[in-house]
């Protein structure tokens, strides 16, 4: 290059840097600003029965996109983090799944906030997958801030859980356990089973798909509600051509994906102009 295309391209070079100093990070005039959103926040979950079997004895089976039946006697899995998430325009309308090797702080909430936020539920909480779908598991707690998602994360229990009924011994050390009978199409063997998987897994949901809808300052509280749909758990199995880490990871997998959140925003009552508060 001769030394007049030098200077051609260093003066161009510093006009594109002069171009990008000069744009001002205040938003325009007419830009609406959203306020943060400040109120209570009520997380619900649920074990949805439609599509199962459900036996004398409490049992419930479902039958896979493999033609395996699953018959589920006792299970539950551990619940290690559920919040609320900021908006983000590259996630929306989707789920956004990834697996969480240790559960470290920066890892335990996949990237998607921390403890610091308070509508974050870090306590563990135990839900029983045996469970009618009348029972469900309800926390309240508060948030401060513009949201559009929630993160859900499924982890290892590691001592106790919060309020609320107490984690069987074999959830210590695990994050989800199963037990019963599978039987392959044109058996009549019924083969036991025990899924205990160490690993966890979290997913990040978000509830407007047109941007920006989001909660904001309008609304005085929200209730989640998540329905885990029990019937698709097992889906993608085949006990005889997987060994038992592909089976708990999809699984697991499968359990976190299952669950379909819905938010209910409560708006603030306006006050009539002249009536005192």
């Amino acid at each position: 290059m001769n030394a007049a295309s030098t200077a051609r391209t260093l003066a161009m070079l510093l006009l594109v840097l002069e171009g990008c100093g000069s744009v001002s990070s205040d938003p325009k005039p007419t830009e609406e600003v959203s306020t943060s959103f400040r109120g209570r926040v009520t997380y619900a979950l649920h074990m949805r029965d439609d599509k199962l079997t459900r036996d004398d004895d409490g049992a419930w089976s479902a039958v896979n996109d493999q033609g395996v039946q699953f018959r589920v006697k006792r299970g539950g899995f551990i619940i290690q983090n559920l919040q609320l998430t900021t908006c983000d325009p590259l996630h929306r309308g989707h789920q956004h799944g990834r697996w969480v090797q240790r559960l470290l702080l920066d890892e335990a909430y996949a990237g998607h906030g921390g403890p610091q936020d308070p509508s974050a539920v870090t306590i563990p909480r135990y839900m029983n997958v045996a469970q009618p779908e009348g029972t469900p598991l309800s926390i309240e707690t508060t948030a401060d801030g513009l949201y559009c998602g929630v993160h859900f994360l499924v982890g290892m229990l590691r001592g106790e859980v919060a309020d609320g009924a107490e984690a069987p011994v074999e959830l210590q050390g695990h994050s989800l356990w199963l037990e019963g009978t599978w039987r392959v199409p044109n058996t009549e063997a019924d083969i036991a089973f025990r899924i205990q998987a160490t690993e966890a897994f979290g997913v990040r949901t978000e509830l407007f798909e047109d941007m920006p809808s989001h909660l904001n300052q309008s609304f005085s509280s929200v209730q989640l509600t998540g329905h885990a749909d029990r019937a698709v758990w097992f889906d993608g199995v085949n006990p005889q051509k997987m060994d038992q880490r592909a089976i708990r990871r999809l699984i697991l997998r499968n359990v976190v994906e299952s669950i379909q959140w819905t938010a209910s925003p409560s708006a603030k009552t306006q006050q009539p102009i002249g009536d005192k508060p």
